[in-house]
């Protein structure tokens, strides 16, 4: 076995870091789309203030994830195949939206259709899928020994 290259230890610790940044920018909507799915009729108070709370932490925490993935995809494209590059085209979609939405002065209108593909509880699990699918499959070829 050969050894792992800087360049792919830095994509992969690139790959780590935007892991932990969707994680921490993505908090409440993964918590809201639990919500969602599992008890919609139920109130969650605890939800409800943290959701008014946490819209800068999501703002700029996905502006950061979106940064640090294009790199980790740039480095990593080697290694990389179709869900990859549909995750990835995902991903720069919903911060391109997520930036139009909140900082531009866009009609309402626009800024309504840009949320319907944005900011709803079905793209973030459409995110989680493919982050799954993209990097199982991507495991199945990669040449160096993680971890």
């Amino acid at each position: 076995m050969t050894a792992t290259p800087t360049s792919v230890t830095v994509g992969t610790t690139l790959g780590a870091l935007a892991a932990l940044l969707f994680l921490i920018a993505d908090l409440y909507v993964i918590l809201h789309m639990v919500h969602t799915i599992f008890a919609p009729k139920s109130k969650w108070p605890w939800l409800e203030n943290m959701g008014k709370k946490w819209h800068p932490i999501h703002y700029f925490g996905n502006i950061a994830l979106v940064i640090v993935m294009i790199v980790h995809a740039i480095i990593m494209a080697p290694y990389t195949g179709f869900w990859n590059w549909l995750l990835f085209a995902l991903i720069v979609w919903m911060g391109f939206a997520g930036i139009m939405i909140r900082f531009s002065h866009i009609s309402p209108k626009a800024k309504a259709s840009l949320s319907r593909f944005h900011a709803r509880w079905y793209m973030i699990l459409i995110v989680l899928v493919l982050l799954v699918v993209a990097h199982l499959v991507s495991l199945q070829t990669f040449p160096y020994v993680l971890g």
